[in-house]
C-alpha cells in the first residue's frame, strides 16, 4: 500500500533552522516539503497556495509573527495541523498558540526530530 506523503510547509526566517528542518525530513519518505516562507505575509500566501497537511511555523519571523499565520489559518477554518516552534518558549505563549489552533508547540533547542513523527500522524 502506497501512502501519499504528508505535505509540509515551513515558515522560518533562519536559513540555519530551515536547513536543519529540511535535513530532518530528507530521510523520511512519508513527507514532502511543499513550501517555505520567511515572513508572516509570505507564510499566509504559502498556506493559501499549497494547503499543506502540516504547517511548521516559527513564532518570531523576519516580518510579522507566527501568531498572524495561526490567526489566518483559524479564520479560514483549515484542517491543517499547525506546529509552532520558538527559541523563547513559555507556558503563556504555548497556551495562546493552542487557543489559536496550534496542534503542537516546540522549543527549537530540542531539535526537529518531532516533525517526521508528527507528519506520520494523520487526522
Amino acid at each position: 500500500m502506497h501512502l501519499t506523503p504528508c505535505r509540509i510547509a515551513v515558515i522560518e526566517d533562519s536559513p540555519l533552522y530551515l536547513a536543519a528542518i529540511e535535513s530532518a525530513l530528507a530521510d523520511f519518505p512519508a513527507t514532502m516539503l511543499v513550501g517555505t516562507a520567511d515572513t508572516a505575509e509570505g507564510g499566509i500566501k504559502v498556506v493559501d497556495q499549497v494547503n499543506p497537511d502540516l504547517l511548521v511555523v516559527d513564532l518570531f519571523l523576519k516580518q510579522g509573527t507566527g501568531i498572524e499565520v495561526l490567526q489566518h489559518c483559524q479564520s479560514q477554518e483549515r484542517k491543517t495541523k499547525v506546529a509552532v516552534m520558538t527559541n523563547a518558549p513559555s507556558r503563556q505563549l504555548e497556551e495562546h498558540c493552542r487557543a489559536l489552533g496550534a496542534t503542537a508547540f516546540h522549543d527549537k533547542a530540542e531539535g526537529f526530530d518531532w516533525i517526521p513523527a508528527m507528519a506520520g500522524r494523520r487526522q
